[in-house]
């Protein structure tokens, strides 16, 4: 279950987000968590490939990045 603060992301859909409606286990959540608070995240597209990808920092100054899809 994904909780506040434990330095997860998970996929939700905006409309779920707004009703509250989250699942409890989320289909899709990352693996390994970082160690803070995640305080900003930014999605990221490689011009040649189309890759996307998800950066994010936390409050300890971790950086992350996650595949988009």
């Amino acid at each position: 279950m994904v909780q506040p603060g434990d330095g997860l992301i998970a996929h939700s859909s905006f409309s779920e987000l707004v009703q509250g409606k989250t699942r409890r286990t989320p289909d899709k959540i990352s693996d390994l968590p970082l160690a803070g608070y995640i305080t900003s995240m930014h999605l990221v597209t490689n011009e040649k490939t189309g890759e996307r990808r998800i950066i994010g920092g936390s409050d300890d100054g971790a950086i992350a990045i996650w595949s988009y899809e």
